[in-house]
């Protein structure tokens, strides 16, 4: 039974697993989600995505378990297990433990939070007050915190370099349709004289700034349970890219902020961060971390 197979079956509530009363599909950049009342469960795409290769099912068995290896800490009680799904006929599947005989795929398991707790939601409906922002801070903080292997090129030069090369090299299939060249040609001027003049700034920081990070923190990866801020979703399958500047992380939520159209959010969001984490090169680091985020988003 392939993967196309396994997503027709789930995708028909009658035939789901448990039958629920409720299921919805949706489909991400990288995966197929399939929430019912109480719990969410995701399955990669069968396919390379972003430097990350999904095409086998033990690939998307590693990619399901540093889900939950990866999001726990921040996101408690959220990212329950791996599932295996395991063949009960020819047009039926069943959930196993992960290590069940005959699996087919495997899946991350979540408990379901309310789509009106996400910050994106909040954001939309003009629900965000002062002490939440500073409670996102304050996670942002925590996680930068933790006490997580980095990679040792983590946040440097070279690294950046990197990450730009993969931006330009995404967004080139849209120039003359959604980007306009000149626009494209600017970015690399900018960030290539940015990265040259702030080089040393940037090897500096490694030392004090470079830290386990989220990797593609937006508003749809934070949500408030009890009124407490949880970050969801970081990055798997890239650890180079996950840890770095504690700045790229905030950059790239206030792009995703910008992009909802509330600039007096991110203002807002600015002023309580040089409160709550005072950093004197943040403000300068802070143009080409933005522009880093929004042309990976």
């Amino acid at each position: 039974m392939d993967q196309q197979k396994v997503i027709e079956i789930l995708s028909d509530a009658e035939r789901f697993p448990g039958a629920p009363d409720s299921l919805e599909v949706r489909r991400t950049f990288e995966s197929i989600i399939f929430l019912t009342a109480d719990n969410v469960w995701r399955i990669r795409k069968a396919d390379s995505v972003a430097g990350s290769d999904y095409q086998s099912p033990e690939a998307r068995r590693l990619a399901a378990e540093a889900d939950v290896q990866l999001n726990s800490g921040c996101a408690p009680g959220i990212y329950e297990q791996v599932q295996a799904i395991v063949p009960d006929g020819d047009d039926r599947v069943v959930f196993a433990d992960a290590d069940a005989d005959g699996a087919v795929e495997y899946v991350t398991k979540m408990a379901r939070i309310d789509d009106a707790a996400f910050l994106s939601a909040r954001l939309a409906r003009g629900d965000v007050s002062q002490e939440q922002l500073a409670g996102v801070i304050e996670a942002l903080n925590q996680l930068h915190g933790t006490d997580e292997d980095v990679p040792q090129e983590a946040g440097s030069v070279d690294t950046l370099k990197m990450a730009l090369e993969g931006a330009w090299q995404q967004v080139e299939p849209f120039v003359g349709r959604w980007m306009d060249e000149s626009w494209l040609n600017w970015n690399r001027r900018f960030s290539s004289g940015f990265l040259e003049r702030f080089e040393s700034m940037i090897t500096d920081r490694r030392g004090s700034h470079v830290a386990p990070g989220h990797g593609n923190l937006h508003a749809g990866h934070i949500a408030f349970v009890d009124d407490t801020p949880i970050l969801l979703d970081r990055l798997v399958g890239a650890d180079l890219m996950r840890s770095g500047d504690r700045a790229r992380d905030i950059a790239s939520l206030l792009v995703d902020i910008q992009f909802h159209n509330r600039h007096d959010i991110s203002a807002a969001f600015v002023k309580a961060l040089r409160s709550a984490t005072p950093d004197d090169d943040r403000a300068a680091l802070l143009p080409f971390y933005l522009s880093l985020a929004a042309f990976t988003r």
